[in-house]
């Protein structure tokens, strides 16, 4: 993976989360960009990752197959709405 490839995953991921609130967090829809640019979330022994997120807010940082790249994800689950806020980028 080379740099544009991160930019351009870094735009597409920018494009889903910025200023919508999700009932979920929307990982088929990162895992989905993260493919289309030739990788994926990768666990501990080289497979893709294949875990749960929990908890109300969190982050974590999942290497990304072929590359020296990690994707950083965040997420907050509003009190008032219960919907999340999500950040997630490439690093």
């Amino acid at each position: 993976m080379n740099t544009t490839n991160k930019r351009h995953m870094n735009t597409k991921l920018s494009n889903l989360t910025r200023n919508v609130y999700f009932d979920e967090i929307p990982l088929d829809e990162i895992f989905a960009i993260l493919r289309a640019e030739g990788t994926f979330a990768m666990q501990e022994d080289g497979t893709e990752w294949n875990g749960l997120l929990c908890g109300a807010d969190g982050n974590c940082v999942l290497p990304l197959y072929g590359s020296r790249y990690g994707m950083n994800l965040s997420w907050h689950k509003m009190e008032m709405s219960g919907r999340y806020e999500i950040v997630v980028y490439v690093n």
